[in-house]
């Protein structure tokens, strides 16, 4: 893409969402009431196609963009969706 602030996929129920969007040109990665988030360190809006995964695994965050690990870190909370 060559946007820089798009949302990709997201759920959301009532207290309860996870998200992941681009912001600036990055992936970001948002869960739970208590608003904690993730921002990839590179910027994909270059007009290639990447390969983007999110995962969150016993309160931890991580973004890999085409099969490099990008960041990760506290996502913890009380998510339910």
């Amino acid at each position: 893409t060559t946007d820089v602030n798009k949302a990709l996929v997201s759920k959301r129920v009532t207290g309860n969402w996870w998200r992941v969007a681009t912001s600036g040109g990055q992936i970001y990665f948002e869960v739970g009431a208590t608003t904690k988030s993730l921002l990839s360190t590179n910027s994909i809006n270059d007009g290639s196609w990447h390969h983007v995964v999110v995962k969150r695994q016993a309160g931890t965050g991580y973004i890999y963009i085409d099969g490099n690990l990008e960041t990760s870190g506290d996502l913890s909370g009380d998510v339910q969706v």
